[in-house]
């Protein structure tokens, strides 16, 4: 796809990739999350959106340390298109990248072992 991402363009990919699914715990998806912030430059491509449920969006903006480690929020640095997430998606859970496709991309390398945060309620 070419041109510049916009939300609309965007929504539906992410939406379908998920299942409308939170990308961390599975829960109904409510909310697109940016992995780089859209004020540190960060774009609306597929890439760089997860689908979250209100719960685990709100708990990747309250741990941001804990969220960089399983790649649900990245360093303005940081290339989405290049950096594995551990996501629950319908393939199951591990280390995947995500294309500006919409799709999954299994990470046959991961950056570290799998998170094992807890998200509170």
């Amino acid at each position: 796809m070419t041109g510049a991402w916009t939300e609309d363009r965007a929504r539906p990919l992410v939406i379908a990739r998920s299942g409308d699914r939170c990308e961390i715990d599975r829960e109904p998806g409510t909310d697109l999350a940016h992995r780089v912030d859209r004020s540190d430059g960060g774009t609306w491509a597929p890439s760089n959106l997860l689908r979250l449920c209100r719960k685990c969006h709100a708990w990747t903006h309250a741990e941001p340390l804990l969220a960089v480690e399983g790649g649900w929020r990245l360093r303005s640095t940081d290339d989405p298109a290049t950096s594995p997430a551990w996501l629950w998606t319908p393939y199951g859970q591990a280390w995947f990248v995500l294309s500006d496709l919409g799709d999954y991309v299994f990470s046959a390398r991961p950056p570290v072992l799998p998170p094992w945060v807890e998200v509170s309620p």
